[in-house]
Parts: C-alpha cells; sequence; structure tokens
C-alpha cells in the first residue's frame, strides 16, 4: 500500500494504491484523523488505484468521514475501481459516501 498527499487547491487528496486491508487500514486511519486534527475539513480519498477493500478499510474510511462531519468538513471519495465499488454498494456504504468519477471533480464539488 502506498499512501500519498495532494493539495487540489485548497483540499486534500490522500492518493491510495494497492489493497486496503487488516493491515494496511490502521495506516490509513491514522494519517487521516492525523489530516483532520491539523485542520484540514476538504478530503478527498482517491481510489482510482486501489483492487481490494475489507471490512477494516471500509471501517477507515468510515471512523475518518465521521471525524471529518464532527469537525464541519466532508470526505469524498474518488475514482472508486468496480471490484471496490461492489464491496460499497453489498455493504451499503455507496449511500453514505459520496462518490465521484475523480479527484478533480470530487475537490470541484466543495466549491459548489
Amino acid at each position: 500500500m502506498e499512501l500519498d498527499i495532494k493539495m487540489i487547491g485548497d483540499v486534500v487528496s490522500i492518493v491510495l494504491k494497492g489493497r486496503i486491508d487488516a493491515n494496511t487500514a490502521p495506516v490509513i486511519e491514522q494519517k487521516l484523523l492525523s489530516l483532520i486534527s491539523e485542520g484540514a475539513q476538504k478530503l478527498v480519498t482517491d481510489l482510482s488505484e486501489v483492487w481490494f477493500i475489507s471490512s477494516a478499510g471500509l471501517k477507515a474510511l468510515l471512523v475518518a468521514l465521521k471525524e471529518a462531519k464532527r469537525e464541519k468538513g466532508d470526505l469524498l471519495l474518488a475514482g472508486v475501481q468496480a471490484e471496490v465499488r461492489e464491496v460499497l454498494e453489498l455493504t451499503g456504504f455507496s449511500t453514505i459516501f459520496k462518490v465521484y468519477a475523480c479527484a478533480e471533480d470530487a475537490a470541484q464539488s466543495f466549491s459548489e
């Protein structure tokens, strides 16, 4: 799992690559919570290079979303691949998260 941070204007984009599973989810959760505690309110998680997500990964994203909302922010998902989209739909997470085609579209939505 690789994790890169880039800015799209004033939006923090977290680019994830690889698998999100029980081994990698805690690292992702801590990084997202750290960004939120540092004041980031507009977050996009770019999943365009993620082909697998486990329940631990879903939990990490949900924890970060709840914390972002508690801090008056939001966490959006972008670039969700078919395999991950299927997991989101089967678990009902597709109704919890706002999902965009790409990180740029998600970032743009913050100014609408």
